[in-house]
């Protein structure tokens, strides 16, 4: 069966304690009464493979930006110290702190996607779960991915 199988890898028998779970809400409105918004989780049938896969990319992508990140910080580090004594400008050398960090990050970022696509392996992404039959049917149903909006909870 369809659904016993794992919708990433669609070869491993599915493990519902490793189910991957949209979030998703709509707003229903009761005759005579105000809106509420209605919340579900749909569970989309995972395999344990594909979960340890899932979040080996997702720790490689994070230890890759935050390599980056600091990478980008050190070379920040031997460019303000030449720049603060040739030029003075420690206000110029505060602006590239922030600058370094977030190009270091972005390149960090951009080398862990293929990276963490390889440490995944032959799974699909989790945001393969929008396809999955009774996700595509919720969303066509109305209803909306994510949780509620923060002014809707109670």
């Amino acid at each position: 069966m369809d659904s016993e199988r794992c919708w990433f890898c669609e070869r491993r028998q599915a493990d519902g304690k490793h189910a991957s779970h949209v979030e998703l809400h709509r707003s229903v409105k009761p005759p005579g009464g105000p809106a509420v918004v209605v919340t579900t989780k749909l569970p989309v049938p995972r395999c344990r493979s594909c979960r340890k896969g899932h979040g080996r990319e997702l720790l490689v992508a994070v230890l890759f930006f935050l390599a980056g990140g600091l990478g980008g910080i050190a070379a920040y580090g031997l460019v303000f110290e030449w720049i603060s004594r040739v030029t003075g400008w420690a206000i110029f050398a505060m602006v590239l702190f922030v600058g370094f960090g977030a190009a270091g990050g972005f390149l960090g970022m951009l080398v862990s996607f293929p990276l963490a696509r390889l440490v995944r392996g032959r799974t699909r992404p989790t945001s393969h779960e929008d396809t999955h039959p009774a996700v595509r049917q919720a969303l066509a149903d109305g209803w909306l991915k994510g949780s509620a909006p923060k002014a809707a909870k109670r």
